[in-house]
């Protein structure tokens, strides 16, 4: 399961979760940083012992969610930071996204400042955290988009573009 990309410093990172089988825990269940260059060439992969989903990177570190397959309502989340060079475990973080969640982050963003991070969430079904660098939340809300999103470059934002959500 390629849980998200992102595109950082011309390279992409992927979220990868292996082993995962319609809700059934397997011992070989483990996550995976793969990165590939734009023409998607593959450049290098680190093995977690650990599910992932969402991913994005900000000022040389990566920020991945650590997946769980529990559907039950609950409150808190991980999210793991790696150095973007090495791919080598910086810490696991837990946070409270501020509202009921299934599973954990789904897809992650960041405007260069802040990170977004989006969920399954339990009432509202999606939900969305605003967070610094350093994972404290200074936001929750409702959001609508649950099944992914992103920000685009600069460079294409031009004519014949679409955008399809912009944040302030």
């Amino acid at each position: 399961h390629s849980g998200d990309i992102c595109l950082s410093d011309g390279k992409i990172y992927c979220a990868v979760a292996y082993g995962v089988s319609a809700g059934e825990h397997k011992a070989t269940e483990h996550g995976r940083i793969m990165v590939y260059d734009t023409d998607l060439n593959f450049l290098a992969e680190k093995r977690y012992p650990t599910l992932f989903d969402g991913i994005t990177a900000l000022d040389g570190v990566l920020y991945v969610g650590v997946g769980t397959m529990d559907r039950t309502p609950h409150r808190g989340c991980r999210i793991l930071r790696a150095d973007q060079k090495t791919l080598e475990q910086i810490d696991i973080v837990e946070i409270d996204p501020g509202f009921e969640i299934e599973y954990g982050v789904q897809d992650m963003a960041t405007d260069g400042r802040q990170i977004f991070l989006s969920f399954y969430a339990w009432k509202s079904r999606h939900a969305m955290a605003v967070c610094t660098k350093d994972l404290k939340v200074v936001s929750a809300q409702p959001f609508w988009m649950g099944h992914g999103f992103d920000f685009l470059p600069r460079r294409f934002d031009q004519p014949g573009c679409r955008v399809v959500a912009k944040l302030e």
